[in-house]
């Protein structure tokens, strides 16, 4: 008799089971539990599979949920063969979890701790969860079969040598002139992944002597790589190590191996070689990998440029030897100071060895504005038009825009978020100090002229108590505005390059910026 009341039960069940595959049209897996669903999208089952240590008991746990969204307890058990026990009907699913668990307590161990909320979820968030798997797969495909960035050449305006570009990157196109925000420790400090992408940001910078210092570039190679390790779905561009050896190290001892210094955390002796600085960016796996040079302050004697010169060239072929990421791009590094033959000299040879991109190397490091523009000039001068061209650690606005008239395609800086955390923004009249008093009833936006989120829902008068309270919401708050100043004005050069006007752009901007209404 009881053998019936058993058939009986396996009958009812495998009907069901029948009457719900029927009407399954989607599956979505999440850590193994899958959901199914009808074109509808109501959830019709959400069950976990889990197979016994000894291989030779299977079981199957589901909870099918009824056409009213009532749970369904069911327990499938295999023993070289399919037989089907319905546990008990429309109850919980904790419960029925519960009572599957008495069933097998005596024969099997099995540490079942999952909570309800891991098994059912609202029928949208299963299709936002698939949706979210999908495009994550979708791109690490896409980056599997990327490899070196393209750069098109679109258009020089007219009277500069300012260029219109695209750059064609693993993570999309992206419209040349660009500034970078830079992310140094695999964070742009103080902000999300999510706002650096509503300010229109395209690459982002992470620094490789920060990241080997600290977490190691092992780990950042076991989360995935840098993109995953940091969320970042987009380009990143890491540099080589070499300036932060010259502005932090200190001493420091330059061979023809490498660099030899001290650890700015714990006074740990390291060494810096190219081949070791291509090695860490190969497993932080960026999309922009950059050599190893030696960065020199300003000035110095041209015994010594020529001399630093020849050793960037040796390292950037001796890194290019060992660079073995094909989803990268490697950029060479032009050095040569102030002297325009050293620098067409560094370019010629760079560009024998091979780059996917240039760099613009030994500015910013303190020398004047007018010196900055002609070593600018020198470079871009011999550099290729088919390849993209970077400015390394230049921000400033009028900076950017001279630049780019001398045609220079990508900047970057830790300006716009350093200076945010000191209460300083930029605006369309110059840069202010929201410290000054004169600010504490001020309960306009920072820029009226701005489209960013804290000048569309903050004021003056606000933030200026934010960080006069040492509160990081408005050092946060600033570093969005300050980001987004300077990602709009490449936006606004891009329009002038295309209209042929930037000349007079220039002299707008110079004549509010630097004038006398602030």
């Amino acid at each position: 008799m009881e053998d019936v009341k058993t058939n009986e039960k396996t009958n009812e069940s495998m009907e069901y089971n029948t009457k719900v595959r029927n009407k399954v049209t989607g599956k979505v897996e999440l850590e193994n539990v899958f959901a199914y669903f009808d074109e509808d999208n109501n959830v019709y089952c959400v069950s976990d599979n889990l197979l016994i240590d000894d291989g030779e008991i299977r079981v199957e746990i589901a909870f099918l949920l009824t056409d009213e969204c009532k749970p369904l307890g069911l327990v499938y058990n295999s023993y070289f063969g399919d037989r089907y026990d319905i546990l008990k009907s429309e109850v919980p699913i904790q419960e029925a979890y519960d009572q599957y668990k008495q069933v097998l307590a005596q024969n099997i161990r099995l540490d079942i701790n999952r909570k309800y909320d891991n098994y059912i979820a609202a029928n949208k968030n299963f299709m936002i969860l698939n949706k979210e798997r999908e495009e994550k797969k979708e791109s690490e495909i896409m980056r599997e079969k990327m490899g070196p960035i393209q750069y098109d050449l679109l258009k020089t305006e007219k009277n500069t040598k300012a260029r219109l570009g695209k750059l064609h990157t693993n993570y999309g196109d992206y419209d040349t002139p660009m500034f970078m925000p830079v992310g140094t420790q695999a964070t742009v400090k103080t902000l999300s992944p999510e706002e650096l992408k509503a300010v229109n940001s395209g690459i982002i910078l992470s620094n490789t002597y920060h990241l080997w210092l600290r977490p190691g570039e092992d780990i950042v190679d076991a989360a995935g790589g840098l993109h995953k390790f940091m969320n970042w779905n987009g380009p990143i561009l890491t540099d080589s190590g070499g300036f932060q050896v010259f502005s932090l190290s200190k001493p420091k001892w330059i061979s023809e191996e490498g660099v030899k210094f001290k650890s700015h955390l714990d006074g740990k002796e390291l060494l810096l070689t190219p081949e070791k600085s291509i090695a860490i960016q190969n497993k932080l796996d960026s999309d922009i990998a950059m050599s190893f040079d030696e960065c020199i302050g300003f000035p110095h004697t041209r015994k010594y440029v020529e001399e630093s010169v020849e050793r960037t060239l040796r390292w950037a072929k001796r890194g290019k030897e060992v660079f073995n990421n094909p989803r990268q791009s490697l950029f060479g590094i032009v050095q040569g100071g102030e002297f325009e033959d050293l620098r067409k000299h560094c370019v010629e040879e760079l560009v024998k060895i091979g780059f996917d991109g240039y760099s613009i190397g030994g500015t910013a490091v303190g020398e004047p504005k007018d010196v900055q523009y002609e070593q600018v000039e020198y470079s871009c001068k011999y550099l290729p038009e088919d390849k993209v061209r970077y400015l390394m650690g230049v921000g400033d606005p009028i900076d950017i825009i001279e630049n780019v008239i001398r045609g220079v395609d990508i900047f970057d800086c830790v300006a716009p978020t350093r200076l945010a955390r000191h209460g300083h923004a930029h605006t369309k009249y110059g840069k202010i100090n929201l410290k000054n008093l004169k600010y504490e009833k001020d309960f306009t936006p920072v820029d009226e002229n701005c489209d960013c989120y804290c000048c569309k829902n903050y004021t003056k008068a606000y933030i200026r108590h934010l960080i006069k309270a040492d509160e990081t919401f408005g050092q946060r708050l600033l570093s969005i505005h300050n980001i987004r100043f300077l990602i709009k004005l490449t936006e606004d050069l891009r329009e002038c390059i295309k209209n042929d006007n930037i000349l007079e752009y220039r002299e707008e901007f110079i004549k509010n910026y630097y004038g006398s209404n602030k």
